[in-house]
């Protein structure tokens, strides 16, 4: 006996319809919907932040847990703005990729001569034939595939369609900035 059956057989009982029926839409409401311990009002689970160590949802809703946050922000103003202070002074690591994403995208944009669109990267892909361009690994739906500068942004070159080709992502990461032939 398949599995599947020995499963309809354990939750087969002698229910009528309309009470499985009922059964089934308090269930789903059950998982649906989720009360609030602070205002009190059940409301859909969307409206609930989810855990990631116990992978389930906290008993406060988005906007009262906001209220919570800006209360308590509100109170010790000085220590919050302190540790702010002490947070921005230590990690600049942040900022840092901050600035360089900002820096590639703008160059992105002032090289960009809009040859480069979804059907022409398709094409591209057709024309390496799904494989990578340095080691001639399969590039199919599964596998991660990186759009590539041949010759990188940071070294003043376009981003055209002339100047770009698929690798797959340890080749691209690997070739970095280096410029290959």
């Amino acid at each position: 006996m398949s599995p599947i059956k020995k499963k309809a057989k354990k939750f087969d009982t002698n229910l009528t319809e309309a009470e499985f029926k009922s059964k089934v839409i308090s269930a789903l409401r059950q998982l649906s919907n989720k009360l609030c311990i602070t205002c009190l009002i059940e409301k859909p689970l969307f409206n609930f932040t989810l855990r990631t160590d116990t992978w389930k949802y906290r008993n406060d809703c988005i906007i009262c847990k906001s209220a919570k946050k800006k209360i308590r922000r509100d109170k010790n103003k000085e220590i919050v703005n302190k540790k702010n202070r002490e947070y921005k002074k230590r990690d600049r690591t942040k900022e840092i990729c901050r600035l360089n994403n900002s820096k590639r995208r703008a160059l992105k944009r002032t090289t960009e001569d809009w040859t480069i669109t979804i059907l022409s990267t398709k094409e591209l892909l057709d024309n390496q034939w799904w494989v990578c361009n340095y080691c001639w690994l399969d590039i199919n739906k599964r596998t991660a595939r990186h759009l590539d500068h041949i010759i990188p942004l940071c070294k003043k070159w376009t981003h055209s369609i002339n100047n770009v080709q698929w690798l797959c992502q340890r080749c691209n990461l690997i070739k970095w900035t280096t410029i290959y032939e």
